[in-house]
């Protein structure tokens, strides 16, 4: 097992799309597909980011051997798993408004936006 098969172990567990994770961990969708496909390896900073978005524990994510199953996501959990499903579930709400609101302007990113937003200001 690989580090990039075992986050899209956990993105597909828990029934995400690429580019919500990439969001919330804050690469490029291309970035992040590249990641899980083993194209390049993650910073140490990426997997934590990565651990904490999806609320489990480092060590469960770099234990190949233990498998993504229901049990282990609430054994390894760093935070209550219900809990961390419904902010994914917020935040996938969030990105889903920022997004509408990135195409509407014409902007190509959220960060565009954002960048947009405080030239305005």
């Amino acid at each position: 097992m690989s580090v990039g098969i075992r986050m899209k172990e956990i993105r597909e567990f828990l029934k995400l799309k690429q580019y919500y994770v990439a969001e919330l961990i804050d690469v490029s969708q291309q970035g992040y597909s590249a990641l899980e496909r083993d194209l390049c390896t993650p910073r140490i900073d990426t997997i934590k980011k990565f651990c904490n978005v999806m609320g489990i524990q480092l060590y469960y994510f770099l234990a190949f051997e233990v498998p993504v199953t229901q049990e282990n996501m609430k054994k390894y959990a760093s935070r209550p798993l219900k809990e961390v499903i419904n902010e994914i579930k917020r935040m996938e709400k969030q990105i889903d408004q920022l997004h509408k609101e990135v195409e509407s302007k014409g902007i190509r990113t959220i960060k565009g936006l954002e960048q947009h937003k405080t030239k305005a200001a």
